[in-house]
């Protein structure tokens, strides 16, 4: 889960739509969700 709920259809639609990546200015909210990957 994400720390800002508005940026899960972000990493959903990355992950759906098997993105080789995904760029963004806003780690902050995406740092626990790429140790996942």
């Amino acid at each position: 889960k994400l720390s800002d709920p508005k940026d899960e259809m972000v990493l959903a639609a990355a992950i759906n739509r098997r993105a080789d990546a995904l760029v963004t200015h806003n780690r902050r909210d995406f740092v626990t969700a790429a140790g996942r990957f």
